[in-house]
């Protein structure tokens, strides 16, 4: 399977920015993060993937196994299905598999209304904001799990899911300027 294109079970899928976010496209890298039963993600991350070159899979500590041809499967090292954890455990796979890439853009693997051109919105929302991360809003509210994350948000992030290992994602934008972005889902 070539860059960009990908199958996936259920879960959160990540994308990984490579350079300085902006509206442009840019490099990205995904992930698929495997909370629940297999199957469920194939949208989200079939529409993701078209955003960018590769993408990997981050499982729970309690999901299935998962196969996924072509796409590297990495074990959450926290003890803990909730996000926090699962961003965690793919910008820790960030930092030690690529290096050089400054952003992950994050989407659950339930939500299949990702938009063609969520990633490059992700990054309009930092530059334009002159914000730290973005979050996406559906239906008026943050989606836990929707997002761009820079890297080194990792430490915080690792320091949060130790304190508390049910901690929500949305727990490490405290206290940070954050970008949004109306995703509306889509109607097909």
């Amino acid at each position: 399977m070539g860059p960009g294109r990908a199958r996936a079970e259920d879960g959160l899928v990540i994308c990984i920015l490579r350079s300085t976010p902006s509206a442009e496209a840019r490099p990205y890298l995904g992930a698929v993060l495997v909370r629940g039963p297999a199957g469920s993600c194939h949208t989200a991350l079939n529409a993701l993937s078209a955003q960018v070159p590769c993408v990997i899979a981050v499982r729970a500590s309690d999901a299935a196994p998962c196969h996924l041809p072509g796409i590297a499967v990495v074990d959450a090292a926290a003890r803990s299905t909730e996000t926090a954890a699962l961003v965690l455990a793919a910008l820790n796979w960030t930092l030690v598999h690529a290096r050089m890439t400054p952003w992950v853009a994050t989407v659950p693997g339930d939500f299949s209304a990702v938009p063609s051109d969520l990633v490059a919105r992700f990054g309009l929302a930092v530059s334009g904001a002159k914000a730290e991360l973005a979050f996406g809003v559906v239906h008026g509210a943050v989606l836990d799990g929707l997002g761009l994350w820079p890297t080194h948000l990792g430490r915080q992030l690792a320091a949060l899911v130790s304190r508390d290992p049910g901690a929500s994602a949305l727990k490490a934008a405290t206290g940070r300027r954050v970008g949004t972005v109306v995703v509306a889902p889509s109607t097909r």
